[in-house]
């Protein structure tokens, strides 16, 4: 749904500016969409990965917040306990590190793995 979102406000930037582009520039205007369209849909990511065993998943999502850009980061295993945590950082190379991060604590304080484990876990 987000990836829609993206595209939508692509193409409304396009009919805005694509009448004020010259003939001249229509070449330059074709290599720099791709390269929007490109970076935008970069900014959102899911994948899987194992933690102690359970097979969990990770998704991250912009969104802009007062004028700030912030990436939702979301991680859930429903193997272990239906545990699911989502954490909001500025930071696009970090918000999946630090939603793991959040993911294993939350783990430790509901009793769903021990400290030792939560160690071990965020050395590899």
């Amino acid at each position: 749904m987000h990836q829609r979102q993206a595209i939508c406000v692509l193409l409304l930037f396009a009919l805005t500016f694509a009448p004020q582009i010259d003939r001249a520039e229509g070449d330059v205007w074709a290599t720099v969409v791709p390269i929007l369209v490109k970076k935008l849909s970069s900014l959102w990511r899911n994948g899987q990965l194992e933690f102690l065993g359970h097979q969990c998943e990770y998704s991250v999502r912009p969104r802009v917040r007062r004028w700030k850009l912030y990436f939702y980061g979301h991680m859930s295993c429903p193997s272990l306990g239906g545990l699911s945590v989502t954490h909001r950082t500025q930071s696009r190379s970090k918000v999946v590190e630090r939603t793991m991060e959040a993911f294993v604590k939350d783990a430790v304080r509901k009793r769903l793995i021990t400290e030792s484990q939560a160690k071990q876990w965020m050395k590899n």
